[in-house]
C-alpha cells in the first residue's frame, strides 16, 4: 500500500499504477482471499482469476480507504431490507469512523496530498502519457480576475515545438464570461514557480528565525481579518434564518385565518424555505471554515517541516508542487512587449501567500 500511495503522490494515474504493479507481477489483495479459502471481491471464479491484474477501480478504491490511516470505518454499505440482501453504498456522512484503532500504514500528510491530487483531472486524452505534456499544475492554477480554474491546454506544433499552456476556463463563455483573455505557457509558469520556491528556500536557509517571525506576524494578521469577516457573515445568516422561521409561521397563521389563499401560501413558503436551505448550507460552510482557521492558525510548523526537506530545489515535480503549494493565482497581464508584467501569487499549504513576494514580468509569459 505504501508503494501505491507513493506512486499516486508522484503523479501517476490509477491505470499507470495498475500496469506498473502488473508488470512487476505483484499479486493483488484478492489473491490472499483466495489462498485463505474466501471468494474474491471481484466475483471472478477462482480458476479464472488473474492474480496480477490491478484494475483502475481497485487502485481507486484502495487510495480512498481511511483504514490505512489506522481508523476503523463502519456502515459503508447497507442492504435494502432483510429480504433484499443487495448492498447499497451509504453517503460518507452516514459512516461511523473510529480513529486510531490500529497501526497506521499511511501517514495523514501523504493521504491528504493524494486525495487532493485525485480530485483534479490530470490528463488530456490526446496527449495522455506523452512525455513533456504532463499537467504539472493540475487543479492548482486559478484566474485572478474571475476566480475560475485555469484549463491545461497541451499542444505540439507540426515542427515538434511544445506549446503547452494554461488559460482561464471562463474566457469566451457567452454568459458570465471572464474578461481575462491571456494565457500563460507552461514552461513560463514552471520557471516562475521554481524561482519563487527557490527564493523562499534561500530566505529560510539564510535566516530561519526572521522568516518564522514574519510568518507568525502574517498568520496572526490574516487570521484576525478573515475571522472577523466570516463571523459577521455567520451572524447575519443565522439572524436571517431565524427571521424566515417567524415569516413562515406568520404565513401559516394568515393562511388559517383566510387572509391568503392556499396556493399563495404554498408559493411563498416554498420560496422562503429555499432561501433558508441556502442559508443553512452557508452557515454550515462558514462554521467549518472558522473551525479550520482556528486549527490552521498554528500550522506554520507543518509548512516548515515540509519545505525544510529541500535545502535546494531540484526540477519541479508533481509531488513537490502538491506538497508545498495550495494554489497559484494568475492575473491579467499589464503593459506590452518588454514592459509586460503579470502578477502570479503562490499560496502555500498551511500558510497562504507570503506578503513579500512580488509580481513576475517580461518575456517569461509571452
Amino acid at each position: 500500500m505504501k508503494r501505491i500511495f507513493q506512486e499516486a503522490k508522484s503523479g501517476k494515474s490509477a491505470n499507470e499504477i495498475g500496469k506498473l504493479l502488473e508488470t512487476e507481477h505483484i499479486e493483488k489483495p484478492d489473491v490472499y482471499r483466495i489462498k485463505n479459502g474466501r471468494k474474491p471481491l471481484s466475483g471472478v471464479k477462482n480458476s479464472n482469476y488473474p492474480p496480477y491484474y490491478w484494475s483502475r477501480e481497485t487502485i481507486t478504491r484502495l487510495l480512498g480507504r481511511e483504514e490505512y490511516l489506522g481508523h476503523t470505518v463502519n456502515l459503508r454499505k447497507r442492504s435494502k431490507s432483510y429480504k433484499d440482501k443487495r448492498q447499497i453504498n451509504n453517503p460518507k456522512e452516514d459512516w461511523l469512523i473510529f480513529k486510531n484503532t490500529h497501526e497506521a500504514i499511511i501517514d495523514q500528510e501523504t493521504f491528504d496530498i493524494v486525495q487532493k491530487m485525485r480530485s483534479h483531472k490530470r490528463s488530456n486524452q490526446r496527449y495522455k502519457n506523452r512525455v513533456g505534456h504532463e499537467n504539472l499544475f493540475a487543479g492548482l492554477a486559478f484566474c485572478g480576475t474571475c476566480g475560475r480554474k485555469h484549463y491545461f491546454c497541451p499542444f505540439q506544433s507540426k515542427t515538434g515545438l511544445n506549446h503547452d499552456h494554461y488559460k482561464c476556463s471562463g474566457y469566451r463563455k457567452p454568459i458570465d464570461g471572464c474578461e481575462n483573455p491571456h494565457y500563460i505557457q507552461k514552461s513560463a509558469l514552471i520557471e516562475i514557480v521554481s524561482e519563487k520556491l527557490r527564493q523562499t528556500i534561500r530566505e529560510i536557509n539564510l535566516n530561519k528565525e526572521d522568516f518564522l517571525k514574519s510568518l507568525e506576524k502574517q498568520s496572526q494578521a490574516q487570521f484576525s481579518k478573515d475571522n472577523k469577516r466570516q463571523r459577521q457573515q455567520l451572524q447575519k445568516n443565522e439572524l436571517r434564518s431565524s427571521e424566515i422561521d417567524h415569516i413562515i409561521q406568520k404565513l401559516y397563521e394568515d393562511n388559517l385565518l383566510g387572509k391568503i389563499s392556499d396556493e399563495r401560501f404554498v408559493k411563498l413558503s416554498q420560496t422562503y424555505e429555499e432561501e433558508q436551505e441556502q442559508l443553512q448550507t452557508s452557515i454550515s460552510d462558514l462554521t467549518e471554515k472558522l473551525a479550520k482557521q482556528q486549527e490552521d492558525s498554528l500550522n506554520i510548523s507543518k509548512f516548515m517541516a515540509r519545505i525544510s526537506k529541500y535545502t535546494e530545489l531540484p526540477e519541479l515535480t508533481v509531488e513537490i508542487v502538491n506538497e508545498l503549494i495550495d494554489k497559484i493565482v494568475i492575473y491579467k497581464p499589464t503593459g506590452t512587449k518588454r514592459n509586460r508584467i503579470i502578477q502570479i501569487d503562490i499560496h502555500y499549504n498551511f500558510i497562504g501567500k507570503l506578503e513579500y513576494e512580488k509580481s513576475e514580468s517580461d518575456e517569461l509569459t509571452r
